[in-house]
């Protein structure tokens, strides 16, 4: 697979994100490993905007950002403790 063809797809996506847009092109290809390569990265992208948005957010957003980092805190990501 090429990487540097799931990176570009990667920063396509991630560019209207940091800017707050959801717009996005659908995946798309033959490539079955890159397309779930890419739901797995934009799932990725999506949680980390979520906890750390790039842009002004509403109380609202700003909510569901700390309830997302404490579920990922709950489910023993992010914690200091390596049990």
């Amino acid at each position: 697979m090429n990487d540097d063809r799931f990176d570009e797809l990667l920063a396509n996506y991630d560019e209207p994100l940091a800017k707050g847009s959801s717009d996005c092109e659908p995946i798309s290809g033959d490539d079955d490993v890159l397309r779930q390569r890419l739901v797995d990265g934009r799932a990725c992208l999506d949680l980390l905007e979520s906890v750390f948005p790039r842009h002004p957010v509403s109380a609202v957003d700003e909510l569901a950002g700390v309830l997302a980092l404490a579920h990922l805190r709950w489910i023993g990501i992010g914690t200091d403790d390596p049990q």
